[in-house]
């Protein structure tokens, strides 16, 4: 599945770069809400860190390959050396969505994918995992004490 991506970019602090891949990386990764409830619209910010300007995210695809996990890849078009314009430092945050979700623990795993425009290849250039809960429901879980309460009760009177 192909999902948009939001983007924000930064400008930090001069550095040189020798390589496509050799300082863009995964900054950060973040679940949204920070603490989930079964039902919320769940989607992960990833912070992407680029080494020089030129570099944008192309395509993101999301994938899950059992119910409790999920793959971004992010596909990020990369300068060739040549063409890099200024040695700089920018970031990008790209967004996935990954939807409405039940109450459970999920496992995520983002991969940043450089394709430098001139080459046509792609270099994996970094991963990222972690895992996040989705709680279930407060209202679930009330009637669920008051259905073990009723329980317990009904099994005092049947025990007179």
């Amino acid at each position: 599945m192909s999902l948009g991506s939001v983007r924000s970019l930064s400008l930090a602090a001069l550095v040189f770069i020798s390589s496509p891949a050799a300082a863009s990386s995964i900054s950060s990764v973040a679940v949204s809400p920070s603490s989930p409830v079964a039902g919320d619209f769940v989607s992960l910010s990833t912070e992407l860190l680029y080494d020089s300007t030129g570099f944008f995210a192309s395509e993101v695809h999301t994938s899950a390959p059992d119910p409790l996990s999920f793959v971004i890849d992010i596909h990020v078009g990369a300068p060739a050396p040549e063409e890099i314009v200024l040695p700089i430092i920018t970031s990008e945050v790209v967004v996935a969505g990954l939807g409405n979700l039940p109450a459970g623990d999920y496992s995520y795993v983002v991969n940043m994918i450089l394709e430098p425009r001139t080459t046509g290849l792609m270099i994996h250039a970094d991963s990222f995992s972690g895992s996040f809960t989705v709680a279930p429901e407060p209202s679930a879980l009330a009637l669920l004490g008051l259905a073990l309460a009723a329980l317990a009760f009904r099994s005092q009177i049947r025990a007179r």
